[in-house]
């Protein structure tokens, strides 16, 4: 399916088109266009078989799983029915979510309720064929009620004014917003012409459930920033935009300063997800939006088919960004207390620690890695002692408490490593420290080692060209190989598979993390 200008492009597409087929052996039938000059143009035996042209309406056909309609050059949904006798059970109802076929998310508000739904009757615990609850099945038939409205939907398939004239400028608008149950992105098309208007139509959008595991606002809002760009940054390619004519809005404070700070200060989760966005987009792009204007918060909540259709914030996107760039919301930032949680401090007092430490460090000592058999209980000893440190240093208030979290054993892992490679490569890191080249009699030499994330020394080879993999992978940790360390790291990897596993496979296993020096 494709677009031209006028009449005349159409009919030279298509005869080039049947001259590309004709080459190879093909040929194409069951023509439509919206053009009545376009189809008179092509034979009575190639076009559509529903197609009389002495009749002023052209038929609906489906493409791209909706309805086409040539006449108005819209797109529009069928109208999915449910019978009497129909069962509510979790596998009824996946059916009817699926036969909803929506790939460019238009109908994104409306189909996230019923997503939320169907993890709630997952949560529930009930069968594929199980009669769901009844509180979760009074809202699931609300939703069944609706389905019946979807031909009211109307999506005018060209995003640009359909007269003649001459377009001066088109941008995208990126929107993402979150909440305890779902999170999405809305991205709009904002088109300026020479006589001076400008109109914005709704592109695409994409939704997401939260997760069953309990997840901060803040840490959904920055998942919904990522799934933002990832969505803007192929329609952009597509629509041939460049990435200094996008703009992306949220209208979380923490994600703002999150973005416009170096990812490396924060804790992993938003680290990693922070590197992303720089790496996809500018922070200067990013931009504060009030919620009441935020489109993509609809994505978030869900609404009924009768509002969404009456919704010209949906369709259109908010009224200011078709105005002047003063009109905009005041771009700002603020500080919130979330900032303080996600924030590395405990790699910190880590450091702080064994530098009062390190005339001790050949010593045994109950962190000496020797007495330990497991690599996994060494990590989670050395994290506890961390949190005592740390305890010990800050008010009551401050204090961490209950079990350990995945970041501090992280932590943990980060450290024991760099305490590690400080013993065996001691010149080579403070060579590296100070920015310098490693000498060329070090067993370092040839890996081009550098100081990576979090202060570790790692292996820089070709390898780190290719964006696509995963940061240790194209730049593994060294690891010294008559380290005690090393040994537990391998033996841990070999516990993983069950001691099943062959010396090629373990070895490749880690090879995606870790570079073991060789004798």
């Amino acid at each position: 399916m494709d677009s031209v200008a006028d009449d005349n492009t159409g009919k030279e597409l298509y005869n080039q088109l049947c001259l590309l087929w004709k080459g190879v052996g093909m040929h194409a039938r069951k023509w439509l266009s919206n053009s009545t000059s376009v189809i008179m143009h092509i034979p009575i035996n190639d076009r559509a078989k529903m197609i009389d042209i002495k009749d002023d309406k052209l038929p609906t056909i489906k493409t791209l799983g909706l309805l086409w309609e040539a006449t108005t050059d819209t797109f529009s949904f069928t109208s999915v029915t449910i019978d009497t006798e129909f069962k509510f059970t979790k596998r009824n109802f996946l059916k009817k979510i699926a036969a909803v076929f929506d790939p460019l998310g238009f109908l994104s508000p409306f189909i996230i309720k019923a997503k939320i739904l169907i993890q709630l009757a997952w949560q529930s615990g009930v069968d594929w064929d199980e009669i769901m609850p009844d509180e979760i099945n009074k809202d699931i038939k609300d939703w069944f009620q609706q389905l019946e409205l979807l031909e009211t939907i109307k999506i005018d398939r060209c995003i640009r004014l359909k007269q003649h004239e001459k377009e001066v400028n088109i941008s995208l608008h990126a929107f993402c917003d979150a909440s305890e149950l779902a999170y999405g992105t809305a991205i709009y098309a904002t088109t300026s012409y020479d006589n001076g208007k400008t109109i914005s139509k709704l592109i695409a959008s994409k939704t997401r459930v939260a997760p069953l595991i309990s997840t901060s606002i803040p840490r959904l809002e920055l998942m919904a920033a990522v799934l933002c760009i990832n969505l803007v940054n192929s329609i952009a390619y597509v629509y041939k935009v460049s990435s200094d004519k996008i703009t992306y809005w949220t209208d979380s404070m923490d994600v703002l300063h999150w973005i416009h700070s170096a990812s490396r200060r924060y804790k992993p989760f938003v680290a990693n997800r922070v590197g992303e966005i720089h790496s996809k987009s500018s922070p200067e792009n990013w931009r504060y939006v009030p919620t009441d204007l935020n489109p993509a918060d609809l994505t978030t909540r869900g609404i009924s088919i009768q509002k969404l259709a009456k919704s010209k914030s949906w369709w259109y996107g908010p009224v200011y960004i078709n105005e002047s760039i003063d009109k905009w919301p005041a771009k700002k930032i603020t500080t919130t207390k979330n900032l303080k949680e996600e924030k590395k401090s405990d790699i910190f007092a880590v450091t702080h620690f064994q530098s009062q430490n390190e005339s001790s460090l050949d010593e045994v000592s109950r962190l000496n890695s020797e007495k330990y058999s497991s690599w996994l209980k060494f990590k989670r000893i050395y994290a506890w002692v961390i949190r005592f440190i740390h305890n010990c240093k800050c008010q009551k208030s401050s204090r961490e408490l209950g079990e350990l979290k995945a970041s501090e054993v992280s932590n943990a892992e980060i450290n024991i490593i760099k305490d590690d490679q400080k013993r065996y490569f001691d010149s080579e890191h403070r060579a590296l420290v100070k920015e310098q080249t490693v000498s060329n009699k070090s067993k370092l030499f040839c890996l081009q080692p550098i100081i990576g994330e979090n202060g570790l020394i790692r292996c820089n080879g070709r390898i780190r060209n290719t964006s696509y993999l995963p940061y240790d992978m194209r730049f593994p940790i060294i690891l010294p190989r008559e380290s005690w360390v090393t040994k537990l790291i391998v033996r841990q990897a070999h516990e993983d598979d069950f001691h099943y596993s062959g010396t090629n496979h373990i070895l490749s296993k880690l090879s995606t993390k870790y570079w073991i020096l060789s004798n």
